[in-house]
């Protein structure tokens, strides 16, 4: 008996003397927030974008690029400021001139926000195309993670860069000629343009319902009709009339 109260003392000694080692020496951990731009699964290419001014309306003079920017870590309890810069030797656009990079902050509570970029129609992007390239850089709040991440159609993605580029001028699809030729015809971009504002696209992929395409290829002959009879016919960059036949 006195062999095993002896034994008991100790073990209770022993786990006396380990609470006051926890006590005295507490661990902590804290994880360094992050920041980084999404990358949805189901749109890949979200590491950059190509904006063309040339299928928008003739009046619309400015817009804003919502760039998708996601945390690692917890919300907090205040609103929080997320730096991106433009890095200058790898851009051609002009600040204040050809673009304004506004500010982001990831708002309390929340995990994710918008980096509001926003981008002129100025008449050099008729001929040239420019592109600024952000950053994601360390601001007091969060350092930058997810250097680069490829998603999948399953799996989102991330980045620390992001590139956009601008223009005002309508290039050629890259399934005219396998595909759209055969309901719309020999392309010029003042047809594209027609075609656009006709059917209110401005891409048009090869995968749609057979139908569709003669849906909108109907569609166009019907507002050519109705625009020759008000303007003559519409003459292409080439010197040619638009024809949908």
């Amino acid at each position: 008996m006195k062999q095993l109260l002896k034994y008991i003392g100790g073990l209770l000694l022993a786990i006396c003397s380990l609470s006051a080692c926890k006590k005295s020496n507490p661990l902590s951990f804290s994880a360094v927030d992050m920041v980084y731009i999404y990358k949805a699964p189901w749109i890949l290419n979200t590491d950059s974008i190509v904006y063309s001014f040339a299928i928008r309306p003739d009046s619309l003079m400015q817009d804003t690029i919502k760039i998708p920017v996601r945390i690692i870590g917890m919300a907090a309890s205040k609103d929080r400021a997320v730096t991106i810069r433009v890095i200058a030797d790898s851009t051609t656009a002009t600040a204040g001139t050809d673009y304004k990079l506004l500010p982001c902050n990831i708002p309390a509570g929340a995990y994710s926000a918008i980096q509001p970029v926003v981008i002129y129609r100025t008449a050099g992007i008729k001929t040239k195309s420019i592109n600024i390239l952000l950053e994601v850089v360390a601001s007091p709040d969060f350092q930058p993670g997810v250097p680069n991440s490829k998603g999948s159609t399953t799996v989102a993605g991330g980045t620390t860069h992001y590139r956009i580029r601008i223009n005002d001028y309508l290039t050629k699809p890259d399934n005219w000629d396998t595909w759209l030729t055969y309901f719309f015809g020999t392309y010029s971009a003042v047809k594209f343009k027609f075609i656009i504002n006709a059917t209110g696209l401005s891409v048009i992929p090869s995968d749609l319902p057979y139908g569709i395409y003669s849906v909108y290829s109907t569609l166009c002959k019907q507002q050519l009709e109705i625009y020759e009879a008000a303007h003559g016919p519409l003459i292409d960059e080439n010197g040619d009339p638009v024809s949908f036949d």
